[in-house]
């Protein structure tokens, strides 16, 4: 969890900082994908930007000590999936706090712009889903042994 985690930081600001320093004019990529910087004051979508930046913070930041502490208690599974999400989550936090906003910079004409951070965060959503999907279930008879202590 603390190499994803770790991981999502380090890159998501290497990107924030090159396009906040080289993004004058929108990039085109291929397709519907270009790079073009963006602030974005609110969370996911825009929501929120009209509240106080405080409320922001303590909301995401809320979220971000929620999700560290079910991924370091083994509640989030995989824990990469937790570090993705924790490792996003600060990065956008880090961002609020220092510039009163999230700097974006990946396009796509039918959607938002967005970051790297926000593709962690869905990416470690995705997997969160993946692995409750994947766990093997209890048996009824696991259950039983469980509630009365018997091995």
């Amino acid at each position: 969890m603390i190499v994803a985690a770790a991981s999502v930081l380090v890159v998501d600001a290497a990107s924030k900082a090159w396009a906040s320093a080289s993004l004058d004019e929108p990039v085109d990529l291929v397709g519907s994908l270009s790079l073009q910087l963006a602030h974005n004051p609110g969370v996911a979508f825009g929501v929120g930007d009209s509240l106080p930046s405080w409320v922001l913070l303590l909301v995401t930041g809320v979220i971000c000590a929620g999700v560290a502490w079910g991924g370091w208690t083994g509640a989030l599974h995989p824990p990469v999936a937790a570090g993705l999400i924790f490792g996003g989550a600060v990065g956008n936090l880090v961002d609020r706090m220092t510039g009163g906003s999230v700097v974006d910079m990946i396009h796509l004409t039918w959607w938002p712009t967005f970051n790297l951070a926000d593709v962690a965060i869905c990416t470690g959503a995705a997997l969160l889903v993946i692995g409750a999907f994947r766990a093997p279930a209890s048996s009824a008879d696991d259950l039983a042994k469980a509630g009365t202590g018997r091995a």
